[in-house]
């Protein structure tokens, strides 16, 4: 409330109050008593005025300055003093950070968010700048950083060490820059990471065994790198792990058996170099809801596979998979997506469950498949 609102109320209360304190209704009327009563009435409402007035002073004396107070600044100082590191890192794009006024409350500033009750940053995010861009050492002071994200930007050099500082983090996005060079190993010390995403970047070289000591990973996302060498079987520590998409990689090698140790709901190895039988991933009791492995090298019977009973999306197209469609397919009844195309398949396609909803496409250029949707056997 402004000075002057503050002071149109008092006004407004001061006269609500004498018109209740002296109705015009109950004054005598004869001339000498009404003097009288005019005179008190005058020198009572001069009385409460100024009683009023002390108390507007009070009042207004009491409010805060309108600059800010240290009290009223929620940002913890040793986090304001990295974030400012951040800034003067990154001088080269000044208008990002231009909410970044020192003398401010940085759980106001863009890109940063703060913990409600600790006030402590828990959240930072960078997101298209398109002059380069490293990332800046100093975010490793930051104790109490718990998402951290860097999408859209041209990013030039690696990853910081400092990130191992950051024992709190737990969802840990670059996506979609222009970052290159080996995944760090040190990444495997963030133990508290739950989502890992470094899909759609330019990284190379194999995936870090070391990543398998996160132990509270639930989704690893390396998809669209030029990531080589084999799937580590270190993954099959991640207990917790929903999904794993390590599509659009140059991967070789089979895919570890200990992976069928795994829980994951959603595995898509795609577009790699893989060669092998997966068909360990394929369990009747698993909890798989998709599993995606076309545009391999893959060599197995699918005729001995069991698939499993939730599966809403089936890909495995454009590898070497001979044998028949399992009759068993024809009770997956939330399969929603099916590609079997491309490969060495024969027989019959089983008939019903939802196997004759799928376009031929689905089945196209296999050895000798036949039946609905394809041609008659």
């Amino acid at each position: 409330m402004t000075d002057w609102s503050i002071f149109r109320t008092t006004t407004s209360i001061n006269s609500k109050l004498e018109h209740s304190m002296f109705p015009q209704s109950k004054l005598r009327t004869d001339k000498h008593s009404y003097l009288m009563m005019n005179s008190d009435v005058s020198m009572s409402s001069s009385h409460f005025s100024l009683l009023s007035l002390i108390f507007l002073v009070v009042f207004l004396s009491s409010l805060p300055s309108p600059t800010l107070s240290a009290s009223s600044l929620r940002c913890n100082p040793a986090d304001k003093t990295a974030l400012l590191s951040i800034k003067k890192s990154l001088i080269s794009i000044p208008d990002y950070f231009a909410s970044w006024v020192p003398k401010t409350d940085c759980c106001h500033w863009e890109h940063v968010d703060c913990h409600p009750i600790t006030n402590r940053v828990t959240a930072l995010f960078f997101d298209q700048i398109y002059v380069p861009f490293h990332i800046p050492a100093a975010i490793g002071d930051l104790p109490y950083l718990r998402e951290l994200a860097f999408t859209d930007l041209d990013i030039t050099g690696p990853i910081p060490y400092s990130f191992t500082q950051l024992k709190n983090l737990k969802i840990l996005k670059i996506s979609g820059t222009t970052l290159s060079g080996p995944i760090p190993g040190f990444l495997g010390q963030l133990n508290k990471l739950k989502n890992l995403d470094l899909s759609s970047n330019q990284l190379s070289g194999p995936i870090p065994a070391s990543l398998g000591k996160l132990e509270n990973l639930r989704y690893l996302i390396l998809s669209d790198n030029q990531l080589s060498g084999s799937i580590p079987g270190s993954l099959r520590q991640l207990k917790n792990l929903d999904l794993l998409n390590l599509s659009g990689n140059h991967l070789r090698g089979e895919i570890p058996k200990s992976l069928a140790k795994l829980h994951f709901r959603v595995i898509d190895v795609s577009d790699n170099k893989l060669t092998g039988d997966p068909s360990v991933l394929f369990k009747e009791n698993s909890t798989a809801r998709a599993i995606m492995l076309s545009d391999n090298h893959l060599e197995f019977d699918l005729s001995k596979v069991r698939f499993p009973k939730e599966l809403n999306v089936l890909e495995m197209a454009h590898n070497r998979i001979r044998g028949k469609i399992p009759k068993q397919i024809t009770k997956l009844n939330a399969l929603r997506k099916l590609d079997l195309s491309y490969n060495r398949l024969c027989g019959k396609i089983p008939f019903g469950g939802k196997m004759q909803q799928f376009p031929a496409q689905s089945f196209a250029h296999n050895l000798c498949l036949c039946g609905p949707p394809l041609s008659k056997c």
